[in-house]
């Protein structure tokens, strides 16, 4: 008989249980909002990275093939591009992506392409490229990309 009540004393009860659960399901609901918040704020730096990856990739190409490529920036859709100038249509090489949809571009200081009205930055094949700056945000940061001649460089601000 000794060993039957030991059984019935040794578990948790239907009340603990719940207690416990409640207070799990509290804690989740806290921390949600802040992992959800910081997963947004990486895909921004990530898509910030890959849009200055693609700067570099530009930069480098235009030493490689000693053509003109150009970083075209189309600011309604986050979409951009890069082109080679300087050959047929045919013949372009290309490479497009786009911001992720929580980032968007704010502000443009490049040259502007009076055919299609976008603003692009040029790479040349002596390894310079256009002096320019890209701002971009979301809803927690700012960024800013900058080009200095033969660098390409990004900061992050807190808004």
């Amino acid at each position: 008989m000794k060993t039957l009540s030991f059984y019935r004393d040794a578990g948790f009860t239907l009340l603990e249980l719940m207690l416990v659960m409640t207070i799990l399901a509290l804690m989740t609901a806290m921390v949600s909002p802040v992992f959800s918040g910081t997963f947004s704020s990486l895909r921004s730096e990530d898509g910030v990275r890959t849009l200055v990856e693609t700067m570099e990739f530009a930069q480098s190409r235009a030493v490689t093939d000693a053509h003109e490529y150009r970083l075209y920036l189309a600011s309604k859709g986050g979409q951009y591009w890069v082109e080679r100038i300087g050959e047929k249509e045919d013949t372009i090489d290309s490479v497009e992506d786009s911001l992720p949809d929580s980032l968007r571009f704010t502000k443009a200081k490049a040259q502007r392409d009076e055919k299609s009205k976008r603003y692009y930055i040029a790479f040349y094949p002596s390894g310079l490229c256009d002096r320019s700056s890209i701002s971009l945000a979301d809803q927690e940061s700012r960024y800013l990309i900058s080009t200095t001649g033969t660098r390409i460089k990004w900061s992050k601000a807190s808004t």
